[in-house]
């Protein structure tokens, strides 16, 4: 799997980092590993680092499905996607526009600190 998931109880965060080459599966697959995950609970607020990402087969029918989908979070959660190639902050943009009704307080960053601050981590 692409991805490492560390829930933090304490700052009440999810982060997921994805590594390598990430397609749509994987994509629709993750939110089901956070929901199963004994930590999770959806109030939390999210951050998705792209940061190690090399190649990104993602379609924009995989992003549509996965914007379609109810979010696992609480709509008052906030999403920071850590984006700095420009091919992952394309996509992630993608998904911000198509994903705005379902997870209105999600936002593409290109760096760590611009997400920690926006979830209010600093």
């Amino acid at each position: 799997m692409p991805a490492i998931l560390k829930i933090n109880p304490q700052k009440r965060v999810v982060h997921s980092t994805f590594f390598g080459l990430v397609t749509d599966a994987e994509l629709l697959r993750h939110a089901e590993t956070i929901s199963s995950h004994p930590h999770f609970r959806p109030e939390y607020d999210e951050i998705v680092d792209l940061t190690m990402v090399t190649d990104m087969q993602v379609t924009a029918n995989g992003l549509r499905q996965l914007a379609s989908r109810k979010s696992v979070f609480l709509a008052s959660s906030k999403h920071a996607v850590v984006a700095p190639k420009d091919f992952s902050f394309q996509k992630a943009e993608e998904f911000r526009r198509i994903a705005e009704s379902t997870r209105p307080n999600l936002k593409v960053v290109r760096t760590a600190a611009e997400a920690y601050e926006f979830v209010g981590l600093r």
